[in-house]
């Protein structure tokens, strides 16, 4: 089902329409946490960006979503790293 956060459409409906509306509710916050550590590699940049926003702890918010929130900036830092690693490389071109 991974496949399908690719496209903008089905986030459109996953986050704007069912998920985020809910997430003045502490487990609503939870499972969309969860669900983007686990999705964020497909996310497109625009989404993860509009996501991150919505999701940023607020003082109101228990310590254990804002350590979830910090687990899910460390993965999005970590993938965005290894994308910038790899576009970094030298590519092998024969001269």
């Amino acid at each position: 089902m991974e496949e399908e956060f690719a496209t903008e459409d089905f986030c459109t409906v996953v986050f704007d329409e069912f998920l985020c509306p809910g997430l003045p509710q502490e487990n609503v916050t939870r499972h969309l946490l969860r669900l983007v550590f686990n999705v964020c590699h497909k996310l497109g940049t625009s989404r993860m960006e509009s996501v991150i926003k919505t999701l940023q702890p607020s003082s109101m918010q228990t310590e254990a979503l804002r350590v979830a929130f910090g687990a899910l900036e460390e993965k999005i830092n970590a993938i965005e790293a290894a994308n910038n690693a790899n576009t970094a490389e030298p590519s092998s071109s024969p001269h």
